[in-house]
């Protein structure tokens, strides 16, 4: 879609933000008319969209890029969710970002959070849980 995206004249020139923002359909907060003002918000979230829909598929696959990426598209996607109010997509789309990790590496990190949640409440959710994280490289 970042290809077909770079053929079209208001995303080519950099304000198809503005008017996606301007639309009623994805009047998502009132802040919504005041950062449509900022021309170098404007352009910056539409060329920032092109390149992410035009290199994401390739990125994802180098291992050093592959968090910064998909933290990235968290952060894009939960700005969509609540600047757009385009939920169900963008919850679906970061659910799809799982797949990216091994097993072991979903381990790690659901043991890194126990640990984390055992430290804040001072209790375990679940009692026969390791919660020693290693390395998911170990």
């Amino acid at each position: 879609s970042g290809i077909h995206k770079m053929n079209s004249k208001v995303w080519f020139s950099g304000v198809a933000t503005y008017y996606t923002l301007n639309l009623e359909r994805f009047a998502g907060t009132s802040f919504n008319k005041i950062i449509v003002q900022n021309g170098f918000f404007v352009t910056i979230a539409t060329y920032v969209t092109v390149l992410w829909e035009t290199f994401f598929p390739a990125l994802i696959w180098n291992k050093k890029a592959r968090i910064p990426l998909l933290a990235l598209g968290v952060m894009m996607h939960m700005g969509i969710y609540f600047m757009m109010m385009i939920h169900d997509f963008e919850i679906l789309f970061i659910a799809t970002y799982g797949f990216f990790f091994t097993d072991k590496e979903l381990r790690w990190a659901k043991n890194k959070v126990l640990v984390k949640f055992q430290k804040v409440t001072g209790s375990s959710l679940f009692s026969s849980t390791s919660t020693t994280p290693s390395s998911p490289e170990s």
